[in-house]
């Protein structure tokens, strides 16, 4: 028999056993990094028209796709590089063209108009217009309405659709600016269009949806808020769209441009430190429960600012059955389009004041927002790094 030194046989068991856990952390290391946040599980949902089954069985591979969407969390390293795309100077050169007066149909309403334009433009957006006259109610003169729809790719079948109104409310007590009421929503899709440049037209997968921002002109009504005094812009948008037919599925007669539409994520009211939202529909509510976990995510990676002053910002409470806020949503809503409506609940105090102004907004708040908004964004489109 063959004796082995005590003190060379201790030395050969340590290396062994030091080789051995170095191999368990290599192959933790490596199972980490190919599931990044295995916490999470992908949120798989139907989006899309709800009037998609009655299509028939000759629909595009797009259509069929948005029947199971699958939005797979991202790692914390590019949630980090998405936090630290924020540049405040840069959102408050995007904000101050738009914290003017801007009733529609007035000179402040159309500098505004052509400010979005251009700058979207800038951006590599394709930007068409979609105006129309309407008559407010006396004394109010009929006046031009103009919605403005940009598109990153307008070769893609599928649209990721975020919107809110550019106009502000007409107010004979003095000049209304409307700085939450929709100037910030204004300025922060522009934002999420100028960090995601190079990320989203690149995105390494999911080559048939797209960004699409819209903003309506005529939300605010002139009187008091009606049927037909409100939404202007929406209203006729909608009905157009309804009437078009589908250029991606030229096959099938009942498609509308409305069902290239997967989701339309509606802002609104957004600004003042006490911002908050409510899930306010159960069919987008999954898509809702991706901004929560990414707001967790955020403030554990010490990326949210603001975070600890009451609470969440996405509250985890859904609103009562049957609760209902009219907003520039309802006109799609109502043609079988997925909402998901980001409006401060309970309303902020500034709501129709003349105080809802510049003055009034939290730039931190915005700021934790936006970071939240375009992790959401990247998720739904497979942004890449």
């Amino acid at each position: 028999m063959c004796r082995v030194p005590i003190k060379r046989l201790f030395f050969i068991i340590m290396i062994t056993l030091t080789f051995s856990l170095l191999l368990q952390l290599l192959s933790y290391a490596t199972s980490q990094k190919e599931q990044p946040y295995p916490e999470m599980l992908e949120t798989t949902i139907e989006v899309g028209p709800s009037n998609k089954r009655a299509l028939g069985s000759q629909v595009p591979a797009w259509v069929s796709a948005q029947s199971r969407l699958q939005i797979a969390p991202l790692p914390d390293d590019q949630l980090r590089t998405l936090s630290g795309l924020s540049d405040k100077e840069q959102f408050l050169r995007l904000l101050q063209p738009i914290l003017i007066p801007r009733v529609s149909g007035t000179p402040g309403n159309t500098k505004v108009q052509k400010f979005l334009i251009n700058t979207l433009r800038g951006f590599g957006y394709t930007v068409e217009t979609d105006s129309f006259d309407d008559s407010p109610p006396a004394p109010h003169a009929r006046r031009t309405f103009t919605n403005i729809i940009a598109t990153l790719d307008p070769k893609a079948p599928r649209r990721l659709l975020l919107a809110c109104h550019f106009d502000s409310k007409f107010d004979n007590r003095g000049l209304f600016i409307g700085a939450t009421d929709s100037a910030v929503p204004c300025a922060m899709l522009l934002d999420l269009a100028r960090v995601l440049r190079g990320r989203v037209d690149s995105r390494s997968t999911k080559q048939d949806i797209t960004l699409q921002l819209i903003f309506f002109d005529g939300e605010e009504a002139f009187g008091d808020w009606s049927a037909v005094d409100s939404i202007y812009g929406s209203r006729h948008l909608a009905s157009r769209l309804a009437q078009t037919r589908n250029s991606f599925a030229p096959g099938v007669s009942t498609m509308s441009q409305l069902n290239s539409m997967d989701v339309l994520v509606l802002l609104d009211l957004i600004g003042t430190i006490d911002t908050k939202f409510q899930s306010l529909f159960p069919a987008t509510a999954p898509l809702y429960s991706r901004l929560t976990d990414n707001e967790d995510r955020l403030q554990s990676l010490g990326q949210i600012k603001q975070w600890g002053k009451d609470g969440v910002y996405f509250g985890r409470d859904a609103m009562p059955v049957g609760s209902f806020i009219d907003d520039d949503h309802k006109p799609f809503m109502e043609r079988g389009v997925k909402i998901l409506h980001l409006i401060s609940v309970p309303f902020p105090s500034v709501w129709h004041q003349l105080s809802d102004n510049a003055d009034n907004l939290h730039y931190q708040t915005i700021d934790d927002l936006n970071k939240i908004l375009r992790v959401f964004v990247c998720e739904y489109l497979s942004c890449r790094f």
